[in-house]
């Protein structure tokens, strides 16, 4: 999803981080920039109402939260593991199995609403991201920058060429002064 972000009075497109396509946790996450909050259009994009942003922003928090503490390899806020199993428990599931070319596995909701059960897909995935793909999961570097990334290969720094290109100018830019 390509959102608009004013830096120094400029409309530029922002990217969607490495890792938002393969996890709508990170994607929830990420709507919150250093200038500014893509929530409510996030929501009308999961065709979700507006009185839906207290809980999504909630939901927001928490999940960053805990994918801080996996990045900074520190123990989350007791809170933050609470409020995701209450999250999980709104909304019960389970997989199941469909035989269709290919069989594949798909989750059966058994209550909520929609708005519970969009929640409690987004608390499962971060889930998933902690457990399966932890280790890929990390902060950009670029100063000022609030992203976070699933690292795609090992060269893989910053969450948008955007960032890259910002952190090699202004190395150079040092660099090249007196």
């Amino acid at each position: 999803m390509a959102l608009t972000e004013t830096h120094k009075g400029y409309h530029e497109k922002m990217t969607a981080a490495p890792g938002e396509d393969l996890s709508p946790a990170l994607a929830l996450v990420n709507t919150r920039h250093r200038d500014g909050d893509d929530l409510p259009s996030w929501l009308a994009d999961q065709t979700l109402a507006d009185s839906e942003h207290d809980r999504f922003q909630r939901l927001r928090e928490v999940v960053r939260e805990l994918f801080l503490a996996r990045t900074e390899s520190r123990q989350p806020a007791p809170s933050a593991l609470s409020e995701l199993d209450d999250v999980l428990r709104v909304a019960p599931g389970t997989p199941a199995l469909t035989w269709a070319e290919p069989p594949h596995r798909e989750w059966r909701w058994l209550g909520g609403t929609k708005a519970e059960r969009t929640a409690a897909a987004i608390a499962a995935d971060a889930i998933d991201v902690l457990t399966a793909r932890g280790e890929a999961l990390a902060q950009c570097p670029a100063p000022g920058c609030v992203k976070l990334l699933l690292r795609t290969h090992r060269r893989r720094h910053w969450c948008s060429t955007r960032c890259g290109d910002r952190v090699r100018a202004d190395r150079h830019y040092h660099r090249q002064r007196p």
